[in-house]
């Protein structure tokens, strides 16, 4: 039996910096085929999928720029979200045009009004990225193949099982949620 091992980000906003954290220390001492990210660990798991330095990554989350310049506007619709998000987006775009996935990503979305959480592995966007950090009522849902998509890890906060789906049989989880809010 072959072994396929996986990272799993879990999410929880601003803990994407603890994850860049953690990265520094396992970066050199494993070897991942596969990473998964919900929320803010979608971000980081498209960042070290396309490559990333765990020092880049941790540069990514210390730059002041998104969170200096958070603007709120007045929505559009009921899950549009409270916070502009023009930086954010500009911010992922960049990335994933300087670190296209060179490894298996899967990133997780929550759909529907039961809020499913759903695996996504193929045609990732930067919509994708920004529909799993999609906090409702706070930063705006994103609509994947025409379905309202908002923040990965509203269920379940750190996806190990699409680790599992992806067929990891190693995985190795950061989850900074020791219960749900």
């Amino acid at each position: 039996m072959s072994h396929k091992s996986a990272l799993v980000l879990g999410g929880g906003g601003l803990w994407g910096a603890f994850e860049a954290g953690a990265y520094t220390v396992i970066e050199n001492r494993f070897e991942f085929d596969t990473i998964v990210g919900a929320s803010a660990g979608a971000l980081n798991a498209c960042a070290i999928a396309g490559g990333m330095s765990a020092a880049g990554l941790v540069k990514l989350w210390l730059s002041s720029e998104p969170a200096a310049t958070l603007k709120l506007h007045c929505p559009r619709y009921f899950l549009d979200g409270f916070a502009d998000t023009t930086i954010l987006e500009t911010t992922i775009r960049e990335m994933m045009r300087n670190f296209r996935p060179k490894k298996q990503l899967g990133v997780v979305v929550s759909q529907g009004w039961n809020l499913e959480q759903v695996l996504i592995t193929e045609n990732i966007t930067s919509d994708t990225i920004l529909a799993s950090c999609a906090i409702p009522f706070v930063l705006p849902a994103k609509r994947l193949d025409g379905v309202l998509s908002v923040d990965g890890g509203l269920r379940d906060p750190c996806p190990t099982f699409a680790a599992r789906q992806m067929g990891a049989t190693e995985i190795l989880a950061v989850n900074v949620w020791t219960h749900l809010p």
